[in-house]
């Protein structure tokens, strides 16, 4: 396996991405004690597809390994990167990345508390911090958000949220009506129930 995935790192260079995606999906199935180590050297390549793919495979193993291209990672200089490197901090279990997450969460850059939204919604369990910042994405001005904030208060199972998300349905932006539906059919309230029923026979939520 190790020389399988050692012939297979070079594929993230390639121009095809639908070729990295596959070598990516492959290096993470085929994980070796090496995998982490060609990762790691991955994640200092010139290439930002190389970088971004390396962070991706660094967090599905979602070690120690993972934490400082993480980091790193956050203030890269392509996007693409910074949105793997939030994608990834949920899945690393270190008080560090929950900071760097929490911080994200609270960027100027809509994009980027939006992603930090959806990945806290990621993470194992919620905490009273998690749940706050959740709460307070509801009210961001970015609809994704938004979004995000509403999806994952619904997929924590955060059941304080449905008078919340009660009113979410009737936020101005379209995704965020669904994902305020989606949000509360996790939730077990009676408020939930009984809003999840009006909101059954409203054709802006269809």
């Amino acid at each position: 396996n190790a020389n399988v995935v050692a012939e297979i790192f070079p594929l993230l260079e390639d121009d095809n991405l639908r070729v990295v995606h596959s070598a990516t999906a492959s290096i993470q199935a085929l994980g070796t004690r090496e995998t982490r180590e060609l990762a790691m050297r991955a994640a200092e390549s010139k290439s930002p597809v190389v970088r971004r793919s390396a962070l991706r495979i660094l967090s599905y193993f979602g070690d120690a390994s993972a934490l400082k291209p993480l980091l790193k990672g956050l203030s890269d200089s392509d996007p693409r990167v910074r949105e793997a490197a939030i994608h990834g901090l949920p899945f690393v279990d270190d008080p560090s990345a929950l900071e760097a997450l929490y911080s994200s969460a609270q960027s100027e850059i809509p994009r980027t508390r939006a992603l930090a939204m959806r990945s806290l919604g990621q993470l194992e369990g919620g905490n009273e911090q998690v749940y706050t910042l959740l709460l307070r994405g509801l009210a961001d001005a970015d609809p994704w958000a938004r979004y995000y904030s509403c999806q994952s208060l619904g997929r924590l199972k955060f059941t304080p949220a449905s008078s919340a998300g009660t009113k979410m349905l009737n936020d101005e932006a379209g995704q965020v009506r669904v994902a305020a539906v989606e949000a509360l059919s996790h939730l077990d309230s009676p408020m939930a129930h009984e809003s999840l029923r009006k909101a059954a026979t409203r054709e802006d939520l269809e």
